[in-house]
């Protein structure tokens, strides 16, 4: 299993934009699982699972680890390829993929306002989607740097370095006068 994957084709992101595969993902980062234990601890269908998990190994997110003959029936248990996946800065700037990001955006951008701050949820999408690309571009040259496999925990030391990146970005600094300039904290 891979530390990091960085996915690259807008393909492969639009399919974490569905909130089944991602919770599969995260399950199956964690261990191996069959379409049935999984379908339990979703609460889904096994045919629902069963064709999550078809698009995932197709795509190249999960494999099969093994497999198990219980009562004339083949089991396959799946893994995912990588401890964590990291959507690149080039898919958000993707044509085919910009509007599926963009909704995305528009409903995590209702979040400021639940958080207390007024923001125009157009604009707010737009500053997310800023960030995010930013932010990404950040982490990969982190990560372009990265000499063999990386130690448990770890997130918190690329997000610290890409952060460390970003404040000497002169890109950077302007986008966060912007965003200040859009996100106001309500009274």
């Amino acid at each position: 299993m891979d530390d990091i994957r960085v996915i690259r084709d807008p393909k492969v992101a639009r399919l974490l934009a569905d909130r089944t595969r991602c919770r599969i993902l995260a399950l199956l980062r964690l261990g191996e699982f069959s379409a049935s234990d999984l379908a339990r601890a979703l609460g889904l269908t096994t045919q629902a699972i069963s064709y999550h998990l078809r698009l995932l190994e197709k795509a190249g997110l999960v494999r099969v680890v093994r497999t198990e003959t219980k009562r004339n029936l083949v089991e396959k248990y799946y893994r995912a390829v990588a401890k964590r996946f990291v959507v690149s800065y080039l898919v958000a700037e993707d044509p085919q993929a910009a509007e599926k990001v963009r909704e995305l955006l528009r409903e995590a951008a209702e979040g400021f306002r639940v958080l207390g701050y007024e923001v125009d949820k157009e604009k707010g999408a737009e500053i997310l989607r800023e960030y995010m690309v930013l932010r990404a571009k950040a982490l990969e040259e982190v990560l372009a740097r990265k000499r063999g496999e990386l130690p448990r925990g770890t997130w918190l030391l690329l997000e610290f370095l890409a952060l460390l990146r970003l404040s000497s970005d002169p890109k950077f600094k302007e986008f966060l006068e912007k965003a200040r300039k859009v996100i106001r904290e309500s009274g």
